[in-house]
């Protein structure tokens, strides 16, 4: 069907367009329209009693919810999350030191994250996007632990915005939420996330970006 129509592809990040472009089986018109994020910032500074590493998603497996208490447990770190799915009773009867929130409204999760250390996204799974961690960063201050399948990674990566683990890697992950409670790594985190640039991520901008991708395709009709 696809092949029938030449339907022209909007990719939402770069790991999108690395992990689908290949797989296309026709010629079309290919843009980037970066995904845009809803989120305002509501918090500067750090407050002492920010302890807890946060998970905030859908708790199945592909998520990495499990990942993320034995990396918890293995590190001695508070823990929350805040999510249900499948394997909701599992975890929470297997690591009752961690605290489970449940499904959350979005308020109370922005709430949440101000109290929180980081946000952590243990994807085992390719996030094309991951939009969590970057409403955490931009809402929240929040620095992130990501695993490294996700395209968050690279953006984390490149401007020094927290750690990055090898996905799946429970050793891994647990070494990360280590090293970011070191008072001076932690501090070289929060200034990065503080003083980044994330004006390209808002809605605005994304609405522009959309628009020049319908003004081409327009003008070939």
């Amino acid at each position: 069907v696809l092949r029938a129509l030449r339907p022209a592809v909007v990719f939402v990040s770069d790991s999108s367009r690395r992990l689908i472009e290949p797989n296309l089986a026709w010629e079309a018109g290919r843009f980037d329209c970066l995904n845009y994020v809803d989120a305002n910032k509501i918090q500067h500074g750090l407050d002492a009693d920010c302890a807890a590493y946060l998970f905030v998603g859908r708790l199945s497996p592909e998520k990495g919810c499990d990942l993320f208490c034995e990396a918890a447990s293995r590190a001695g770190v508070d823990a929350i999350v805040i999510g249900d799915g499948t394997e909701l009773k599992r975890l929470s009867d297997s690591y009752p030191d961690i605290k489970f929130m449940g499904a959350l409204p979005h308020d109370k999760v922005l709430s949440v994250m101000t109290r929180s250390r980081a946000i952590v996204m243990p994807s085992v799974c390719r996030e094309t996007f991951g939009l969590v961690a970057y409403e955490a960063m931009i809402a929240a201050g929040l620095p992130c632990i990501v695993s490294d399948v996700g395209d968050a990674a690279s953006f984390v990566r490149s401007k020094g915005l927290g750690e990055v683990f090898s996905a799946g890697n429970a050793e891994s992950l647990s070494a990360a939420m280590v090293n970011m409670l070191d008072p001076d790594v932690y501090s070289r985190y929060r200034g990065a996330v503080e003083k980044a640039d994330f004006s390209c991520l808002e809605k605005t901008a994304y609405v522009e970006r959309l628009i020049g991708i319908y003004d081409q395709l327009m003008a070939k009709l």
